[in-house]
């Protein structure tokens, strides 16, 4: 049944003989389903994850209830469990319904397979106007997926077009705006989103206090973080935001306060535990005098062998190096600083630029993998060169990239990782 779906997504004939019977949602619509839609629409993703989830519980053996699932892990970035709770609606429909077809569809492309899915959801769109939002975030983020930024902003632009004011439209446009560091426009939508009544989504503030301290209002971003900092349930990431917040305004104490929350968390991936151990120097150093330099020098080490590609990490390891005396491995770590600031720079111009002009480029995916194997960055560096064969599998540059890291133990998911 599933491989069935997948056929029938491939040609672009598919739409013309569903027709206007093809429909998202359910002709029927019991309360939950009601509600459910009622809090997608408004941008309410985390309320309307927990209702989705009740509703499986309480209806495992609906189809539309994995569904609604379906739905709340897409929207929200989660594509694995959005995939296993479609396989789950798939596996219970005696047929496949219209709805499945077009939540694949959504799903496919979301995870950047523009090319197979564009012009299915583009005629959906049409045919379903009230639902046209869905695919124009879908295709954004797909895009987004693929390093076309401007192509997504294309798309959440038509969508704050048709619905002005609308705060989760406003809310995915500032993320996607953050995420290409357009910083100070990132954070008019943000709040503009948080000013019209918007659902105060958690990502939502936080992305918009990452903004404004990039835009070197740490008092304003703050202001946005505090809320979420307050209870006992604040995320890593916003306990790290609060620190970098709370060094730059001067406020060593409140820096360490937040640092030892931040410390008491069990440890998480590799990348984390390394920009635990960086901010952990950073607010040492910030005692200025007083600071332990053998300690940073001994934190900023062990970062930068667990995450060599690391500006700051290597640029500050170089002054506690020096701190403590130790010339030569200064000098040599400078080189590597050089080194890496020179691969950055052309990843930046490949993702920030050539990639939007030619996003299938199998030879740029694989030039971003060199880039990062060169910095020790393998993890990453793999995921490009995967992302390389799957445009073209005969690509030698990436299939010689892939074996090697494979054999030494490297690891990535398959596809275009996310960016520096």
């Amino acid at each position: 049944m599933k491989a069935r779906v997948i056929g029938l997504l491939a040609g672009c004939t598919l739409i013309a003989g569903l027709g206007a019977a093809l429909l998202l949602f359910p002709g029927w619509r019991s309360g939950d389903d009601d509600a459910l839609r009622g809090l997608i629409e408004s941008g309410r993703l985390t309320e309307a994850s927990e209702r989705a989830k009740d509703l499986v519980v309480a209806r495992p053996g609906a189809p539309s209830a994995w569904r609604w699932s379906a739905t709340c892990h897409r929207l929200a970035g989660r594509l694995e469990q959005a995939a296993e709770a479609l396989d789950r609606a798939l596996g219970l429909e005696r047929d496949i319904s219209d709805d499945l077809v077009a939540e694949r569809a959504l799903l496919r492309a979301t995870g950047g397979d523009l090319e197979g899915t564009r012009g299915f959801l583009r005629a959906w769109a049409a045919s379903h106007p009230g639902d046209a939002w869905q695919a124009e975030l879908a295709l954004a983020k797909g895009c987004l997926m693929r390093f076309r930024g401007q192509q997504a902003l294309h798309h959440l632009d038509r969508w704050v077009e048709a619905a002005p004011g609308n705060p989760f439209a406003l809310a995915e446009r500032g993320k996607a705006k953050a995420w290409l560091m357009a910083y100070q426009e990132a954070a008019r939508d943000l709040e503009a989103s948080l000013s019209a009544g918007g659902p105060a989504e958690r990502d939502t503030r936080s992305t918009l206090a990452r903004c404004l301290l990039e835009t070197s209002q740490p008092g304003r971003a703050m202001e946005y973080l505090w809320p979420l900092l307050e209870g006992e349930g604040a995320e890593p990431g916003e306990i790290r935001l609060g620190v970098l917040c709370s060094l730059e305004l001067g406020d060593q104490e409140g820096a360490e306060r937040l640092l030892g929350r931040l410390l008491k968390i069990p440890a998480g991936k590799p990348d984390e535990v390394a920009r635990d151990g960086l901010l952990e120097a950073r607010v040492e150093m910030a005692r200025g005098e007083q600071a332990d330099w053998a300690r940073v020098e001994s934190l900023l080490g062990r970062v930068t062998a667990q995450a060599p590609g690391d500006h700051e990490a290597l640029f500050l390891w170089i002054r506690a190096l020096r701190k403590a005396g130790r010339e030569g491995e200064a000098a040599r770590a400078e080189e590597r600083l050089a080194k890496l600031e020179a691969a950055y720079a052309r990843i930046q111009r490949i993702q920030r630029g050539e990639m939007d002009k030619a996003p299938l480029n199998p030879a740029l995916h694989a030039e971003v993998g060199a880039l990062l194997e060169s910095v020790g960055n393998r993890a990453e560096a793999l995921g490009w060169y995967r992302s390389a064969l799957a445009i073209d599998p005969g690509h030698a540059e990436a299939a010689r990239g892939a074996a090697r890291l494979g054999r030494a133990g490297g690891s990535a998911v398959p596809g275009s990782p996310a960016p520096k």
